[in-house]
């Protein structure tokens, strides 16, 4: 298990992170020299409105960004456009909504659960838990050895 960090401010992310989340989309976009600053490290890209299905890696389900119908149409296409597993970043508590409308798509998840203790939840297609919004600005999340495993 290795821990990955995400934040709106990539700034904020400690330079030596192994593994890094940021948007390819939306608001908080990451600029290039956002991604520079983790040559060494993973890179996991979200898409939070779903304009960017293939420059990104995870769609991010949850209030204000995408809704399950519309994470489970991004799925699709990637699916019979590319072949590709997708990825989706949801709440616990909306977790079985999401399953459902991705039904038999080729998706894991990252799920939210902030119990501040780093432990992944039990589940099928469970690759990374999100269990710490941290007060210097970035959250952590725990993530399985085989999920992204090499920098870009």
């Amino acid at each position: 298990m290795r821990i990955m960090y995400d934040s709106v401010q990539p700034g904020l992310i400690p330079a030596g992170a192994e593994i890094v989340a940021g948007y390819v989309s939306g608001k908080y976009k990451w600029s290039s020299a956002d991604w520079a600053r983790f040559p060494h490290a993973a890179h996991v890209r979200i898409d939070v409105n779903g304009t960017e299905p293939f420059a990104s890696d995870v769609i991010d389900v949850e209030r204000y960004d995408m809704t399950p119908g519309g994470a489970a149409l991004w799925a699709r296409m990637r699916q019979e456009q590319r072949g590709w597993w997708s990825a989706a970043y949801v709440s616990l508590s909306g977790l079985g909504a999401l399953r459902e409308a991705m039904g038999d798509l080729q998706c894991e998840y990252w799920v939210a659960d902030w119990t501040d203790q780093p432990e992944l939840l039990a589940g099928r297609r469970i690759v990374a838990t999100q269990y710490a919004s941290t007060t210097r600005g970035y959250d952590l999340s725990i993530v399985v050895d085989k999920w992204f495993p090499t920098p870009q």
